[in-house]
C-alpha cells in the first residue's frame, strides 16, 4: 500500500501530538522515526525516504525527511513538506 497526501498529513498531525503528549512515543520516534510512522500509520516509508528527528537543547523537536533520487539527495524541513504537501492538495482539488 502506498501513502496518499491525506494519509501523510494525518500521520504528521498525530505524530506532532503523540511526541508532545506521550514520553514512551518521544523516544520511540527519536531513536527510531520509521518505527514512530508505522506504528501511527501501519506503513513504512517509502525506500527512498528517511526520517529524522533531532531533539534540540530546548527540548523542541526538529523533524526532516530525507529524499533520495537518482538525481540528487536533498533534505527538506518540516515548514517545506508541508508547504509542499498543501500545493499538491490544492492543486489536486483544482484539477476538472
Amino acid at each position: 500500500m502506498e501513502w496518499t497526501i491525506e494519509e501523510a498529513l494525518e500521520t504528521y498531525e498525530v505524530f506532532k501530538w503523540r511526541v508532545a503528549e506521550d514520553p514512551a512515543f518521544r523516544a520511540l520516534a527519536i531513536a527510531n522515526p520509521e518505527a514512530a510512522v508505522k506504528e501511527l500509520s501501519g506503513l513504512n516509508l517509502p525506500d527512498q525516504v528517511e526520517l529524522r528527528v533531532q531533539e534540540g537543547d530546548t527540548g523542541e523537536l526538529e523533524l526532516s525527511i530525507l529524499v533520495v533520487s537518482p538525481m540528487a539527495e536533498q533534505v527538506y524541513k518540516e515548514a517545506e513538506l508541508l508547504e509542499a504537501a498543501r500545493r499538491a492538495v490544492s492543486a489536486t482539488a483544482v484539477r476538472p
